[in-house]
């Protein structure tokens, strides 16, 4: 995949290609992306954009040290601040991010909060359903600081170009216990996300020329004497293997196939498509995940109609009225899809026509190029009442997904035929969209 695809669309809305770094395709949705990470991050962007901007202007680089000084500070705000501001220059800080040692001390730090975190929200699990709506809303702001510090720390730990934080990250997306059901729902998505970023910010580390390569594994081998050594060899022997070109996913393959298997999250299924796109392993575990993604390509969205929104909890937190200054609006609206478990089983299709796949369905990617059917189907809905109107931002990502998809399944697959495809990519070279025009173009050369 090439750095400036995308699936769906960005967090902000922006239609530019993403950093280096970020995945090659987007998130499964905007709204979702905003439960994901954008909402707890609300809290603290206008400080992190100054600090960032004014450490650009004037050429401040920050080390590891200064990091984790910070984010280890009693203050909960400046360890927000901090984590927020990693999850930033790791993007574009190489060094940081080839950095094991400062990987394996954030997935440490994640660790510790998690366990001290346990024993607050099993209390609150096993109270919040005899509590009032105003006592419940208290204690779930009690809550906030370590679940939001949680979900920093993970946005960071995908954003390394090495796999030093897969492991607890694995955990965190496959761990089920008896927490609250929302927060346990919304943390497994992180988990994932994370995951999908992290495989996408290993082909930073295949960018390296080969001394810089060696040097960053010489460095993971010599960290690879202290706590949770384990997560460094793991590391170590997973980007060994991707430099001879053998894959090695470090099982992160069957956490995502387990967590699409989740009857009750059609959200978690929905990212764990978008998140295969990025990892590899050997032929036994790339079949596994093709064989999943050709069932979610079938998926019947289960659980749209148990799902709460996760904004719901949040009526009553800062992060509400930040996100809506800050959208326009943007949270009076819901992302409907009329179709249960289309996104779903385009995610898939997706994925599936880029791993070169004889499962690939010709007929998903054609329901993702008609611009119609994208407009009849998936729509903004007003909380409050109104009339519906077309998703804009994922009908055009959409479009672009599939031209994507199409341009790989054809280089992967050359004897396939898509000639049935033809018609629709030509009439999108029309359209009035100047990213699907172009990208309509490139796709109608790429099936001459």
């Amino acid at each position: 995949m090439q750095s400036g695809e995308s699936l769906t669309p960005r967090p902000d809305g922006a239609s530019d290609a993403p950093p280096p770094g970020l995945p090659a395709v987007s998130p499964p949705s905007g709204k979702l992306m905003l439960q994901l990470f954008l909402v707890p991050g609300l809290i603290v962007a206008f400080l992190v954009v100054a600090w960032l901007v004014g450490g650009w202007l004037f050429g401040v680089s920050y080390s590891k040290e200064h990091f984790l000084t910070k984010l280890k500070d009693p203050n909960v705000e400046v360890r927000w601040r901090a984590a927020e501001q990693l999850a930033q220059v790791l993007l574009r800080d190489d060094a940081l991010a080839s950095d094991g040692e400062f990987a394996r001390q954030l997935a440490l730090m994640l660790e510790k909060t998690r366990d001290d975190a346990a024993p607050a929200e099993l209390a609150y699990a096993s109270k919040v359903g005899s509590m009032s709506k105003d006592d419940a809303a208290a204690a779930r702001r009690k809550l906030e600081q370590d679940r939001t510090y949680i979900a920093f720390l993970c946005a960071s730990l995908g954003d390394f170009m090495v796999p030093v934080g897969a492991p607890m990250l694995k955990e965190l997306a496959s761990q089920t216990e008896a927490i609250d059901p929302k927060y346990r729902a919304l943390r497994r998505r992180q988990a994932v996300w994370a995951l999908a970023n992290l495989g996408q910010n290993l082909k930073r580390f295949d960018q390296l020329n080969d001394p810089k390569k060696e040097a960053v594994l010489e460095k993971l081998h010599a960290s690879a004497e202290t706590d949770h050594a384990d997560w460094l060899r793991d590391a170590v022997r997973a980007l060994r293997n991707r430099t001879k070109g053998v894959g090695d996913d470090m099982g992160v393959g069957d956490v995502l196939i387990a967590c699409s298997g989740d009857k009750d999250d059609p959200y978690l299924r929905e990212l764990s498509a978008f998140a295969m796109n990025f990892w590899r392993g050997d032929a036994t575990a790339n079949a596994r995940m093709e064989e999943s993604l050709a069932r979610l390509t079938h998926d019947d969205g289960a659980g749209e109609d148990k799902l709460a929104d996760l904004t719901d909890d949040k009526e009553d937190s800062p992060t509400t009225d930040a996100l809506s200054a800050l959208t326009g609006g943007g949270n009076s609206t819901v992302a409907i899809s009329k179709i249960p478990g289309l996104q779903i089983r385009f995610n898939a299709a997706v994925a599936l026509a880029r791993m070169g796949s004889k499962a690939a369905r010709l007929d998903l990617l054609q329901d993702m190029l008609d611009e119609t059917y994208l407009r009849q189907n998936l729509i903004l809905r007003p909380r409050k009442g109104g009339d519906d109107r077309p998703n804009e931002e994922v009908i055009s990502q959409t479009l672009l997904n599939a031209f994507k998809a199409v341009g790989e399944l054809h280089h992967l697959r050359p004897e396939i035929d898509l000639s049935d495809l033809a018609p629709a990519v030509d009439a999108l070279t029309g359209s009035g969209n100047p990213d699907v025009r172009m990208e309509a173009e490139k796709t109608k050369l790429v099936l001459k």
